[in-house]
């Protein structure tokens, strides 16, 4: 445990001294700042359930963005082998990674909470929004945000090369979130269901709309742990081979 707290931290860091976190960051800003200036403030409307609709798009290219060089940078620097021929064991440095991920992700989160309190500023002196629905909707973009970080790091344990973790996440991420739209023009039947099941978008949606179902929860942390898990094993794959 004390090893894969070490990673985290590690990692955490480079976040922060490295020109790919203040990028994340800066476009992130930027996205939300202008979805919650055209969504809410423009719309005159006391909710942030279609804000929270739209600011999901940004997770499509902030996921890989992050993540694209947190074991594709080992493997290309070499240092991959290092840690392979260590006495830390491969399911502490992905957990390691993904968590010091994850807490820079709710970080990032974090910066947002000011746009519930504009919006009860500027509400006044009518009814103020509803924060259960925020609520839940930050939840359902914290989970969201947590099961692309994972595919991520599993499309960056892929590769040594950080612009094909990146493309390669990007498009995984794509697919599961434009199958949603499927069901729309699929007939009702058991392959409809199926790729209801599996879309990130309509498990989203009830967050929004303040209803916190639990098996939405289990999805996206089905989705990390099956992510997690699946980088495990291309790692133990790659110390076998050594």
């Amino acid at each position: 445990m004390r090893n894969m707290w070490a990673i985290a931290v590690k990692e955490l860091r480079s976040f922060y001294v490295s020109p790919v976190g203040w990028v994340a960051l800066a476009f992130w800003l930027f996205g939300v700042g202008l979805f919650f200036a055209l969504d809410v403030l423009q719309g005159k409307q006391a909710s942030m359930q279609s804000w929270f609709s739209t600011v999901e798009v940004l997770l499509l290219f902030l996921g890989p963005a992050v993540t694209m060089r947190l074991l594709a940078e080992e493997q290309r620097t070499g240092t991959m082998e290092v840690l392979m021929t260590s006495p830390v064991r491969d399911w502490e440095v992905v957990i390691g990674k993904y968590i010091g991920a994850l807490i820079f992700w709710a970080s990032m989160v974090a910066v947002t909470f000011v746009y519930p309190l504009i919006l009860a500023l500027v509400s006044r002196p009518t009814a103020g929004p509803d924060f259960g629905p925020i609520v839940s909707g930050y939840l359902g973009l914290f989970l969201m945000g947590a099961a692309f970080l994972a595919i991520g790091v599993f499309t960056s344990s892929l590769s040594g090369n950080q612009v094909i973790a990146y493309i390669v996440g990007f498009i995984v991420l794509l697919t599961l979130w434009i199958i949603g739209f499927l069901t729309q023009i699929l007939p009702a039947g058991p392959i409809a269901n199926t790729i209801t099941a599996l879309s990130v978008t309509n498990h989203f949606e009830d967050f929004g709309k303040g209803v916190v179902d639990v098996s939405n929860i289990l999805f996206y942390l089905s989705m990390v742990a099956a992510a997690l898990f699946a980088t495990v094993q291309v790692l133990e794959l790659r110390r076998a081979r050594q």
